[in-house]
């Protein structure tokens, strides 16, 4: 059985003593293999010492990114209570627009819901390929021949480099909850239109028609007259 002891970094191959004394191109790149097969494996763990570390800010990002998850539920919950406190103090023809506010609520909790799932998912994406790689490395080390580690060596190496390009900031997303002020300002409108009329400054008499502020078509703008 010929022994391997030698390696060349120009064939990129292992050789026996016999094979690198016949063959003298690349002498000056000629190693023991035992030598550069610990060279890649310390290659290996430096770039699992990094991953390590990028994995405690992946993790850091995830964990701000439940919290935003959590402050955007309370934040359609306190504007869903105001739409309805607000609602239940006028008349019943509102129950339209009451319906329409909540909608549209519920819709700008589900785009930015939807935003923030799908970037909690590229993190976990990106966690577990870290964590799988790392593990991989770990159980190269642990029981890979000299060969397997040769042989994966390119492979691991593309992974991990791919994986320390990721940067958690560009998938962390900023808490915002502004978004449901323009609901706000329209149910205030709504408020006002029904309680003072048409106008700013205008004041609702009894018998006066009541205005919507978006009549459906077909509907009159004068719907019930108090």
């Amino acid at each position: 059985m010929c022994v391997h002891s030698i390696y060349c970094r120009g064939c990129s191959k292992p050789l026996c003593c016999s094979c690198a004394l016949l063959d003298s191109s690349h002498s000056e790149l000629k190693c023991d293999i035992s030598a550069e097969i610990q060279q890649r494996q310390e290659e290996l763990d430096a770039m699992t010492q990094a991953l390590q570390e990028q994995d405690s800010a992946f993790g850091a990002v995830h964990a701000q990114m439940h919290a935003a998850v959590g402050q955007l539920g309370r934040a359609r919950a306190e504007t869903e209570e105001l739409i309805r406190e607000r609602v239940r103090q006028v008349v019943a023809h509102v129950r339209a627009q009451e319906r329409e506010l909540l909608e549209a609520v519920d819709a700008r909790y589900q785009r930015d819901y939807e935003e923030m799932a799908s970037r909690l998912g590229r993190l976990d994406a990106v966690l577990q390929r870290i964590r799988t790689g790392s593990a991989l490395v770990q159980r190269m080390k642990c029981y890979a021949s000299d060969q397997e580690v040769l042989d994966m060596h390119g492979f691991l190496r593309q992974a991990l480099c791919r994986l320390r390009q990721e940067e958690p900031q560009s998938l962390q997303a900023a808490v915002r909850t502004d978004g449901f002020d323009e609901f706000k300002v329209r149910l205030q409108d709504l408020s006002s239109c029904i309680t003072q009329g048409k106008g700013k400054h205008a004041r609702h008499l009894p018998g006066r028609p009541v205005p919507l502020l978006h009549p459906r078509e077909g509907e009159s703008e004068e719907i019930i007259s108090i």
